[in-house]
């Protein structure tokens, strides 16, 4: 589910009918071991159901079935498949491990967790189900757990050795995600602990005339305008979530 929709089973990969029906799958993966009426998938195919949405959603269900083994339609339509093998539940319980494991302390294995999180995702979480209003949240709520995922693990990162290969990651994906305050905080604390002060200083300049000045900004210009020796250790506390 995280990219382009991909079924496989032990006989090989599973090819299904033409048109809507990997739109269909995905929300029956989404939803997975729960009942989902024909209403809800119509609503989910068509941004304005037809006439005969429920006749087309039946066809359509008939078809699917006749491909995946594990799709009960009777007395409501049912995808039979254990968290473990759906990607996105797979990547989504390794983020919430790892961030689990990051907050008590255990930064080896939280790192390697979240490393292995990470390693799943392929690409835009359900593609084929980007237009349809129904499945706006879940699309959003896995997006926020990677990035959750990353800022988790540059944050494990900066405590401990800091060097420019770093800097460089946390460049990049604070120019690709200039709205998250976090990993721009953390690339900031990367130019310090790397000599460069007047670069970390700079770093939050823009952060407070990017996104506004907030406690945990002024509280990581204040220690780095004195050299804190709690920056040598990692992320300031109040700059750190808490777990998922």
């Amino acid at each position: 589910m995280l990219g382009p929709l991909r079924l496989t089973r032990e006989t090989g990969p599973v090819v299904l009918p033409a048109g809507r029906a990997s739109a269909a799958v995905c929300w029956l993966v989404a939803n997975a071991g729960e009942p989902v009426s024909s209403a809800e998938l119509a609503a989910v195919l068509w941004p304005t159901a037809p006439p005969d949405a429920a006749s087309r959603v039946g066809a359509l269900l008939r078809s699917i079935a006749s491909s995946l083994e594990d799709l009960s339609l009777v007395p409501a339509t049912v995808l039979r498949a254990a968290p473990q093998e759906i990607d996105a539940r797979q990547f989504a319980d390794g983020v919430r491990e790892g961030v689990r494991l990051a907050a008590r302390g255990e930064r080896g294995p939280a790192l390697a967790r979240l490393d292995e999180a990470l390693a799943i995702w392929r690409g835009d979480p359900y593609p084929e189900l980007e237009r349809a209003l129904p499945a706006i949240a879940l699309i959003d709520e896995l997006i926020e757990l990677r990035l959750r995922a990353i800022e988790e693990r540059f944050g494990l990162l900066l405590a401990g050795r800091v060097d420019y290969a770093l800097v460089g990651e946390l460049s990049s994906a604070a120019i690709r995600h200039p709205e998250r305050r976090r990993l721009r905080h953390q690339l900031a604390l990367a130019h310090y602990r790397t000599g460069r002060q007047v670069e970390a200083l700079q770093t939050i300049e823009a952060v407070r005339r990017d996104l506004a000045d907030a406690p945990d900004t002024a509280l990581l210009h204040m220690a780095i305008l004195q050299q804190s020796p709690e920056l040598d250790r990692g992320e300031v506390p109040s700059a750190r979530p808490g777990e998922l």
